[in-house]
């Protein structure tokens, strides 16, 4: 029998290692090679001995084949030195065969103490590997499975890989980073960043494997903090994928991040003065890969971020999943479908499942041409209650069939805050600069929110910043008569729309949308001398002292509190709830609920509204009209309550005739929305760069926590999940997770973070109890929840398979066709006789009119063409005919009105010969 092809056993191999006992060579003192070797076996770098390899090739037995582990492994204390254009690759005189990589060795000790005397050290600078399983993992054994579950060994990952102009080129993976975390070496609750780094590197597939398997994650990291990937490129073969295979396993991933931090970066190869520009930046790029960078959150200590990178041949480019306060900025991403027409996957650029706190600003979306399938340039599912935002991204040629540039599902807004805080939409470009997209802004799913108020009115003469400031495709009648701004049926939120005037060539004001879901509503000001100062660069977070964000945040706060104060006190003149019993009581007659209505005018909120619209028998019909008419301008919610209630359309268009202006709520939730807005941008960048920037992390999170604790804020719970987490403070985070579960708009999200807490004072949250991983397997199946997603990334590191994306594309022409609304007629005379015979009149004139029931006070009146009044005539709450003697006037036309309790209701025009 023949297990094995005989090429390998035929190789000369280097003498020394392949005579070693068990043919596992150890280094006795550091060696440098400099001439080629063949090895077959295991190289062991022991601590305090190191090997330098240079200018030379290296090649490596097939362990599969040879039936023996054939490999370097670095001892914690060991140092590999990979340099001068060495390289380390397969037997090559044997097709077919790859060899295991470099085991980088770690433990439970910290990597800055003396010179990583106490983990296993590599360094690749200027060289190659190729045609290895795994090139380079930190762990306390070597590792190939496609099961992340393999990598738990928490502090196995302690050992430190650097790169620095290198190619890893044709490996089934290049690095695999093991669960580990960095600590001061004196006090070990002080945490630090991980020591590996990775500068102006390649790594790159550019042909099939050669023992054939499919490529893996060029990068991936388990369980560490805060990798520098800087300048680095990322490239599979030539895009092809095979239908009968996963399609996140098809053409490899450039990184993959599981609970873990990085940055993708600029890389610049000159030495500059800290604050200067670099003249020659080297741009990190991803190319022909399933999926760019995958990113897997688990608790809140954890973010990432990639900044002008460049996205190309990718299907996916950037999926993120549970994570906090990320950064996606500067980039370009073309979007490109799948090659297979079999997949039917939709191809995005972002995918943010369950994220918050994220700055998505500045990216340029773009689809290859020749595409036949459906697109999306961004994916927000599920961002929860925060404030968050989308801005000043560019988006162009989304225009097959149904693709969206934008598309928001699920939870995106506080529904316990009347949706005053949550997603906003601003200053992005919508087909500007190439073709339009078929749908520019969807929000899909069930239930859709975003925040209720998308931009703001102006909060001063010349603020040109203040309103949404979105630019929307050259959409046309031919279109969908949602294609600006669609929303899905089931959403249960009004929006106001605040737009520049559109009297210039830019299309500031959405026009093909449902005004049952969207109000526009003209932000008066000055009008912006160009879009850079309506929407100016918002790039905030690493140029800012840590004193400028949090005096920054605590002057939000207190506008906000004053805000908040004001809206308290307004709205129904701070008597909500009793105002609320009053109108829901039916022993209250129609006239008294009219009166309490109007005492409060023009006050009264939604919700009382809503009781006063719900009451059973309906309110007599002329008392609630006089109530909305003393209270308007209305809120867009209320004048829907209108549209869609019983009122016939003759009350319906007395009311709407008086909306002009803007409901002093509305302005007043409009700057409520702003302050909170701009109170949780300063204290996002302030987490995400207390997270990112220190190599001392551990005084930047303190300093954080402390201002948290000094300052409310939505998401300081969250800081203070992490800060414990981080400093392994369990007791601490079980105790903040079991109190939040039970009182927090998010429940799951913090049940979660609970086991977490129980399981790490057990055995480890990588070895759950059986009730544990129930629980999550029962959470991460339904995926409208928010903390699914959170669950997801635990199974996953348990050795499931990730969760699938979530994306619900419009249904086109949803809205005319399934939905159709009633139009009211605006000139409906429904209610109301008003008509005077004969017209034209030589002399009596009778006028036969029927005035409401609940009417206290009706008027007739004639004027002339000077509006001079001539006569009047007052009526009772009954149909009527009333003479007019108009024969001492001169001929001419005039004008009859009839006016109740001082509402003009109804005019006329009555000829005199």
């Amino acid at each position: 029998a023949k297990l094995h092809r005989d090429c390998q056993s035929f190789i000369t191999y280097d003498p020394v290692v392949y005579a070693a006992p068990d043919h596992i060579y150890e280094l006795q003192q550091n060696e440098v090679w400099t001439t080629p070797k063949v090895i077959h076996g295991i190289v062991r770098i022991p601590a305090g001995r190191t090997l330098t390899i240079e200018a030379t090739t290296i090649q490596f037995a097939d362990s599969r084949l040879q039936e023996f582990p054939t490999r370097i492994e670095v001892e914690a204390g060991g140092k590999l030195f990979v340099g001068n254009s060495a390289v380390l690759t397969s037997i090559a005189a044997c097709p077919g065969s790859m060899w295991d990589g470099i085991l980088v060795k770690g433990g439970n000790q910290s990597q800055d103490g003396n010179n990583f005397a106490d983990q296993g050290y590599a360094l690749v600078s200027a060289s190659t590997i190729e045609n290895a399983r795994t090139a380079i993992i930190t762990n306390n054994q070597f590792l190939d499975g496609d099961v992340l579950a393999a990598y738990r060994l928490q502090f196995a990952g302690g050992g430190v890989v650097r790169t620095r102009n290198a190619i890893f080129r044709n490996n089934k993976r290049d690095v695999v980073l093991g669960p580990y975390e960095n600590f001061n070496p004196n006090v070990r609750g002080e945490v630090r960043v991980n020591r590996s780094y990775f500068r102006d590197t390649d790594f790159e597939v550019i042909a099939q494997l050669n023992d054939g398997s499919m490529p893996r994650e060029h990068i991936s990291l388990y369980g560490v903090r805060n990798i520098p990937i800087l300048g680095c490129r990322f490239q599979g073969n030539q895009y092809l994928p095979d239908p009968l295979l996963a399609i996140t396993q098809d053409a490899g991933t450039g990184i993959l991040s599981v609970g873990s931090s990085f940055q993708v970066a600029d890389f610049c190869p000159v030495l500059v003065p800290y604050g200067t520009p670099c003249p020659t930046p080297i741009a990190s790029t991803f190319d022909k890969l399933a999926m760019g960078v995958q990113v897997a959150g688990l608790t809140d200590d954890k973010t990432f971020s990639v900044d002008n990178a460049a996205f190309k041949g990718c299907p996916r480019s950037i999926r993120m999943d549970a994570v906090r306060n990320a950064a996606i900025t500067n980039n370009t991403i073309d979007v490109v479908d799948w090659a297979s027409t079999d997949v039917l996957a939709t191809p995005y650029g972002v995918y943010s499942d369950e994220c918050t706190g994220y700055e998505l600003e500045d990216n340029e979306f773009t689809v290859t041409t020749g595409t036949d399938q459906a697109l999306t340039g961004m994916v927000i599912r599920n961002s929860g209650p925060e404030n968050n935002i989308v801005y000043n991204n560019r988006y162009d040629g989304f225009g097959y069939e149904n693709s969206t540039a934008l598309i928001v599902e699920g939870e995106n807004a506080d529904a316990n805050n009347s949706y005053v805080t949550g997603l906003e939409v601003r200053c992005n470009e919508f087909g500007r600069y190439g073709p339009k997209n078929d749908f520019d802004v969807a929000l899909t799913s069930t239930n859709p929110t975003v925040r209720k108020n998308q931009g703001a009115v102006f909060s001063f003469v010349g603020d040109y910043t203040a309103p949404a400031g979105n630019l929307f495709s050259d959409h046309n009648t031919s279109d969908d008569p949602e294609s600006d701004w669609h929303v899905s049926n089931t959403s249960p939120l009004q929006v106001r729309y605040y737009h520049h005037d559109g009297g210039n060539s830019d299309p500031w004001v959405p026009e093909f949308f449902d005004p049952g879901y969207l109000t526009r509503q003209l932000a008066l000001g000055i009008w912006p001398p160009d879009r850079s100062q309506a929407c100016p660069s918002n790039q905030r977070s690493r140029e800012r002292e840590r004193s400028s964000m949090e005096n920054e945040s605590a002057e939000k706060d207190a506008l906000l509190l004053d805000s908040e104060e004001a809206y308290d006190a307004t709205r129904d003149n701070g008597d909500t709830y009793t105002l609320i019993d009053f109108v829901g009581d039916p022993s209250k007659t129609s006239a008294q609920v009219r009166n309490a209505l109007q005492s409060v005018a023009p006050n009264v909120s939604v919700p009382v509204w809503e009781a006063a619209f719900a009451r059973s028998p309906f309110m007599n019909a002329w008392n609630l009209t006089q109530a909305l008419l003393s209270n308007s301008p209305l809120q867009p919610e209320v004048m829907k309550l209108c549209y869609e209630s019983q009122l016939s359309n003759f009350y319906y268009n007395l009311v709407a005739s008086a909306q002009n202006g803007s409901n002093p709520l509305d302005i007043l939730e409009s700057a409520i929305s702003t302050y909170a807005s701009g109170k949780a941008e300063n204290l996002t960048d302030l987490g995400r760069w207390s997270w990112l920037d220190s190599t001392n992390v551990d005084s930047a999170i303190t300093l954080l926590k402390n201002w948290h604790d000094q300052l409310p804020a939505d998401n300081g719970a969250a800081v203070r999940a992490g800060y414990y987490n981080a400093t392994g403070d369990m007791a601490a985070l079980y105790t903040l997770a079991q109190t939040l579960e039970n009182n927090s708009a998010l429940p799951q999200v913090y049940g979660l973070l609970k086991r977490y807490a129980a399981e790490q004072q057990s055995a480890g949250w990588l070895s759950p109890t059986a009730a544990s991983k129930g629980w999550l397997q029962t959470l991460g199946q339904d995926r409208e929840l928010i903390g699914s997603a959170r669950a997801g990334t635990w199974l996953h590191a348990l050795g499931s398979e990730p969760l699938e994306e979530i994306i619900v594309l419009p249904e086109p022409e949803q809205r005319r066709m399934e939905v159709p609304q009633r139009v009211r007629p605006s000139n409906s005379q429904e209610a109301l006789i008003l008509e005077v015979y004969p017209n034209p009149t030589s002399g009596l004139a009778y006028v036969v009119c029927h005035v409401p029931e609940g009417v206290a006070l009706s008027v007739i009146t004639v004027h002339d063409a000077e509006g001079r009044l001539l006569k009047e005539v007052r009526l009772g709450s009954v149909a009527a005919v009333v003479e007019l003697d108009l024969s001492g006037m001169a001929a001419g036309l005039y004008t009859e009105s009839l006016s109740l309790d001082g509402v003009r209701a109804g005019q006329l025009k009555v000829a005199v010969q």
